[in-house]
């Protein structure tokens, strides 16, 4: 079954373009390092997250937690949509590879998710409310679930 996700260009789009250029979906937490091990929610949130950020609350890294785990364990098939900051569009792409984790990128750009871009300049009032709501949330990585969303974008 497919689903669709939202995953998003960073809080102020930094990740945005370089995502369309290279055909990938970025997360950020630079502090975080290589996820690929991880492999299960608890290692994600207590022994990578605990180490990363040992002054959060709990309750915010167990947020992050989910979210990365989210975006580690997403299909490839799976939709992805990344709203535009500063646009009033999104982009909509499909999942074509699996996490990865590039070392060499610059802090806030190593966690990666090839991505075929399908359509970037969706506008969003073409998007129905209840969908675009849900892109609308403040969370990095969620996941677009309300009635077949995978269907309807």
């Amino acid at each position: 079954m497919v689903r669709t996700w939202t995953v998003r260009g960073g809080q102020h789009g930094e990740r945005e373009e370089q995502a369309l250029d290279e055909g990938v979906v970025i997360a950020g937490w630079e502090e975080v390092g290589d996820l690929s091990g991880c492999a299960s929610i608890a290692a994600v949130g207590g022994d990578v997250l605990a180490r990363a950020y040992p002054g959060e609350l709990p309750g915010r890294v167990d947020s992050w937690k989910h979210q990365l785990w989210r975006f580690i364990t997403m299909e490839t098939g799976d939709l992805v949509v990344m709203p535009r900051k500063f646009l009033g569009v999104v982009a909509i792409g499909q999942l074509s590879g699996g996490y990865e984790y590039r070392r060499e990128a610059a802090p806030g750009f190593r966690h990666t998710r090839k991505v075929e871009w399908v359509r970037s300049q969706v506008e969003r009032t073409a998007i129905g409310g209840d969908l675009r709501d849900s892109i609308g949330a403040f969370l990095t990585v969620s996941e677009l679930s309300r009635r077949d969303a995978a269907h309807r974008c």
